[in-house]
């Protein structure tokens, strides 16, 4: 059974398929973890559902790369925020500091997971 990994503040770039990127804490998701060619079940959430709740599936993906560098990289990509499933870099940097509980470190290290859509899923 493949493992489920959540989507909550992206779901919607997630359905439409224009998110390929998604960066995690640096001791989640390791590659040893989580190589290339990882099949996993995007949900909207894995935690804190409602008891009798269920996981909604948003979509099943491949791991294409998985690797650790400085969160200011997203900076200099072409396509930086939008392949996280945000317009703009300060959506991206909200989200990143709600959902991590403090501010935005940009020296510090994150692990960016690439990933593709496997169709139907």
């Amino acid at each position: 059974m493949a493992r489920r990994m959540s989507f909550s503040a992206t779901t919607a770039a997630v359905l439409n398929q224009t998110k390929t990127v998604t960066r995690r804490r640096p001791h989640t998701w390791t590659e040893d973890r989580c190589p290339p060619g990882t099949q996993l079940i995007a949900v909207e959430k894995t935690m804190g559902l409602s008891k009798g709740t269920h996981q909604t599936i948003l979509a099943h993906i491949e791991i294409t790369s998985n690797r650790v560098e400085p969160l200011r990289q997203i900076l200099v990509e072409p396509d930086g925020p939008q392949a996280e499933g945000f317009d703009r870099i300060e959506d991206f940097f909200d989200a990143w500091q709600n959902l991590h509980h403090g501010s935005v470190d940009l020296d510090q290290l994150v692990r960016r997971i690439d990933f593709r859509y496997l169709n139907p899923y």
